[in-house]
Order: structure tokens, then C-alpha cells, then sequence
């Protein structure tokens, strides 16, 4: 995948959770790299990455609304999240050689991973099970640490989950929230793990500007607006508002190695 003049088969995408408009990015930014063998990383349990590929290759596990719901309180949670999985499938019957989901996290989600694995066992998918089972090892594991030490340990199941499923010959894109993506981090997250691995990839700030992000707040949401630096166009924050994005950004920071590289102006998105 070419960015510029460097090439790269994996390409994160560092994300602020709660923002509309990320949906939208997701789905431009896997139409504009429509590479042969391109995989998608998502920040979801494995179970949830086996669902939405069987889904989006058009085999509905159990229905998309009861999948959608199981993430509520969370920022995966909500209509745009349902509407970009819908829209993966639409755009994957246009391809010859399908996208296909992974993800990465542990199974926060116990009813789907329950559900899917299930549905794994019924039909003779040993790696599947073996893998959700593994992840479900870890939330157990995550659930007896302190604060501190779960960021770690988390990162680390993270980093093992995206080695196990990395495969040289295939592309990948990823979309991950900002912790576990920015090489100026203090914390040694993800892609700085990933360093020492003969991996070719690069990691891209998502950056805003004007726009609203949704928080929780004592176990609730709250809408802030944020203004971090140049890349979107204001928009109101209405879940049930179709959002189209520019065609064009005016900037995305490119970094690989802990360097900045440029900024990219003018990137422009195949419609």
C-alpha cells in the first residue's frame, strides 16, 4: 500500500473513540487502499472480527442489530457502528478478492463470543475456537490485575493477537484508538512493540478539528467539542444524521519510528 513514495502493508489509523465521522473514515480509507488480500484490524474481540467477516462475506451468524447491541455503553455502540458494517458488505460485493475482518482485542463482549463460538464449534472451526477461547483466558486474566498493570498486560495481548494473525504476503489496515497507535506515547503500547519485529508499517494520528466527541462520564455519555488540529470540517453531532465526509482532508501526520515524516495534504479518496 503506497503512501506517498513509501509502501507499507500495514497501515494504523490512531483514533479518538466517540467521534461520528470516524465510521466514515474507516470505510474511505479501506475503498482507497483496495488492495488483493487487504485484511482489516479492529479494536473488538476476536469473536466480534469472526462475526462481521462471516457477515459482511454474507453468512449472518445472528442478527446484525442483536450484534450491534451487545456493544452498549460503549463507543462501539451505535447506529454509525452498525451502518459501517453494513456498508463493508455492500462494497465487498463489488470486490473479486474479499476484505476480511480480525480482531484483535479480548472479549469484552461475552454473549457474542459465547454466541460465535457456538456457532464455531458447530461447524468444525478449530483455529476460531481455539482463538476466542484464548481471548476469553485473557479478560479473566485482565480482570484479577490492578489499573496500572492492566494497561500493560492489555497492550501485550494486543500485540501478541496482531503477531498471531499477521500474515507477510496479505495487507492490512487498522484502526485502533490513539493509546495503542502514537509512537510518542510515555507507555510502551502496541506499535512500539511492533518495532522490533521485521513488520513494514506505519502509524497515522487521526487529527481533528471542530468536531464533537462523545465521552462517558459517571456511567453516562457527554458530548464535548474538540479542536485538535486541522483535518475535518465542523459538523453537529446527531447520531441519526447521515455524515459524508470531504472527498479531501487537509492533513493527516505520518509517523514511522517515532519520526514525523510530512504532513500530507490533499489526500483524495476515490468516490
Amino acid at each position: 500500500m503506497k503512501i506517498g513514495n513509501y509502501n507499507y502493508n500495514v497501515i494504523f489509523f490512531g483514533e479518538k473513540h466517540g467521534i461520528q465521522e470516524n465510521f466514515e473514515l474507516y470505510i474511505n480509507e479501506i475503498k482507497n487502499f483496495n488492495e488483493d488480500n487487504l485484511v482489516c484490524i479492529l479494536e473488538v474481540g476476536y469473536s466480534s472480527g469472526v462475526y462481521i467477516d462471516n457477515y459482511i462475506n454474507g453468512n449472518e451468524i445472528f442478527p446484525l442489530k442483536d450484534f450491534v447491541l451487545e456493544f452498549k455503553n460503549t463507543m462501539m455502540g451505535s447506529f454509525e457502528f452498525g451502518r459501517f458494517i453494513k456498508k463493508l458488505k455492500e462494497h465487498n460485493k463489488t470486490l473479486k478478492n474479499k476484505i476480511h475482518i480480525i480482531g484483535i482485542d479480548v472479549e469484552y463482549q461475552k454473549k457474542i463470543a459465547l454466541k460465535v463460538l457456538k456457532y464455531v464449534n458447530e461447524n468444525g472451526l478449530k483455529y476460531e475456537k481455539n482463538n476466542i477461547e484464548k481471548n476469553i483466558d485473557n479478560v479473566k486474566h485482565l480482570n484479577n490485575l490492578s489499573e496500572s498493570n492492566y494497561e500493560i498486560e492489555r497492550e501485550k495481548i494486543l500485540y501478541n493477537n496482531f503477531v498471531t494473525y499477521y500474515k507477510k504476503e496479505k495487507d492490512y489496515i487498522c484502526f485502533m484508538g490513539l493509546y495503542h497507535t502514537k509512537y510518542h506515547s510515555e507507555d510502551n503500547n502496541l506499535v512500539k512493540m511492533l518495532e522490533k519485529d521485521k513488520i513494514n508499517f506505519i502509524s497515522i494520528d487521526i487529527i481533528y478539528k471542530n468536531t464533537f466527541r462523545t465521552i462517558m462520564e459517571n456511567e453516562g455519555f457527554k458530548v464535548i467539542k474538540i479542536n485538535d488540529a486541522i483535518m475535518l470540517e465542523e459538523y453537529d453531532f446527531y447520531p441519526d444524521k447521515n455524515i459524508y465526509l470531504k472527498n479531501e482532508y487537509e492533513g493527516a501526520v505520518l509517523i514511522k519510528n517515532g519520526k514525523e515524516l510530512k504532513m500530507i495534504k490533499g489526500i483524495v479518496y476515490k468516490k
